[in-house]
């Protein structure tokens, strides 16, 4: 079992091990059906580190801002955990990993509508149908509870509102039919969210409220965190989590959150993607970080 130390890491090692995962040639892919997300450079790579002891480290491109995308997932259930409660949110999404890709209809059809977890793209969006028009208390009370700043992406969103949308599109209207949510709210709440912007720093500084949460959030944190264990990179995270021993979320833009219970979060960023929609590099980072 991996005996993870982020106290020991020094900004030295920090920096090498980001520019050593840096030099290698990866054959990812870019997510072409947003042509925001396609055009980025592929090369751009941040990594930020939050520790509960220690300090904070930085190393290459961290301060570069770039859209949650599906790491917005684990914090938009811990809101709805705290606000609605576990018994609302759990009654219309389950808990159960899924062997299929994060935007498949098929899970959904062979679960005849329940949604299997919420860190795949059916289960997002009956979370986004219970948030409804609190989108903009959902973003302040992120920014209060963490001390940082998203934004909106603007030009994401007209984007991915505009853009390709027909798997998210046949959820929706699944789900609309099962459970009687109005479709077209349910996908603009959930494409809102996805587009929350912040760099990696932003993103460690919000994994915070999972690693180091108030005593009143314990409870509700500590599931979040039991999802990002067995869902959190969809149909590769119990790979990942084998070889890790970490929660983690990942998400198209290349957006990767990794939590260190009881240490810190190390939030990444970069672009090139493996099949299963997860940051290459960043993963490869993580692993040459519990090396040390």
């Amino acid at each position: 079992m991996i005996q993870w130390c982020l106290e020991r890491l020094s900004q030295q090692q920090l920096t090498s091990l980001v520019q050593q995962t840096q030099a290698v040639q990866v054959s990812g892919e870019l997510p072409t059906y947003l042509a925001p997300l396609a055009s980025v450079n592929q090369r751009r790579f941040g990594v930020w580190v939050e520790r509960i002891r220690g300090g904070s480290l930085g190393a290459g491109d961290w301060a570069d801002h770039f859209a949650l995308m599906s790491v917005v997932k684990p914090f938009l259930l811990l809101y709805l955990l705290e606000t609605r409660g576990a018994a609302v949110v759990f009654d219309q999404v389950g808990r159960e990993p899924s062997a299929y890709p994060f935007n498949s209809l098929e899970q959904l059809l062979v679960d005849q509508g329940w949604p299997r977890n919420p860190m795949i793209n059916s289960g997002a969006l009956v979370m986004a149908a219970l948030l409804g028009g609190e989108t903009s208390q959902f973003q302040t009370w992120l920014n209060q509870r963490a001390n940082i700043h998203l934004a909106l992406d603007q030009d994401l969103l007209k984007a991915v509102q505009q853009g390709d949308n027909h798997h998210n599109q046949a959820l929706a209207q699944y789900l609309a039919k099962v459970k009687g949510f109005d479709p077209e709210q349910m996908l603009q709440v959930y494409f809102w969210v996805c587009c929350l912007s912040g760099n990696a720093a932003d993103l460690a500084r919000l994994g915070m409220l999972l690693v180091q949460p108030p005593p009143a959030t314990v409870a509700n944190a500590q599931i979040v965190v039991d999802l990002m264990i067995s869902c959190g990179l969809y149909q590769a995270s119990a790979t990942w989590g084998g070889r890790l021993g970490l929660p983690l979320k990942s998400g198209v833009s290349g957006a990767l959150l990794a939590l260190v219970p009881g240490q810190g979060v190390v939030g990444i960023y970069s672009p090139p993607l493996d099949p299963a929609g997860n940051s290459i590099l960043a993963l490869r980072l993580l692993e040459r970080l519990a090396s040390l």
